[in-house]
């Protein structure tokens, strides 16, 4: 079994948050469905909620984070991350293209939101916005 392993350069993100971090995610509502056709060769694939988003606990080795997004067999690949490293979190919409998203007594560490819609894409860089919690 092979795996994907997504890394960010540095040991620790700039953005630093609380355990008890409440997210905003502001999306753009003029993005058509055009902008989110996979399928057509000049689209750029936008996501619409904070639905299609992951929460993962990065890995801190030296001198920088990572985490895993796939894994490979011969016969079944699989993206996501490890059931370990996969953190929870809840979604309130507050407006049209807005949300706040909580996730809750996160311990300290290093953390990333990944864009689940790069990892079904295949073949391109994974996006992420990395922050983290300090004890």
């Amino acid at each position: 079994r092979a795996r994907a392993l997504a890394y960010l350069q540095g040991d620790r993100a700039p953005v630093r948050a609380s355990r008890e971090a409440t997210f905003r995610f502001r999306f753009d509502p003029t993005a058509s469905a055009f902008g989110r056709d996979a399928h057509l060769p000049s689209s750029v694939p936008t996501a619409a909620s904070p639905a299609e988003f992951m929460l993962v606990r990065m890995e801190a080795t030296r001198g920088d984070r990572r985490f895993q997004y796939a894994r490979y067999s011969l016969a079944t690949s699989e993206t996501g991350a490890t059931a370990e490293a996969n953190v929870p979190f809840t979604i309130q919409r507050t407006g049209t293209s807005e949300f706040e998203v909580l996730a809750s007594d996160l311990p300290p560490g290093e953390y990333a939101w990944v864009w689940l819609g790069d990892l079904n894409h295949g073949g391109g860089p994974v996006r992420v916005h990395a922050f983290g919690i300090d004890p």
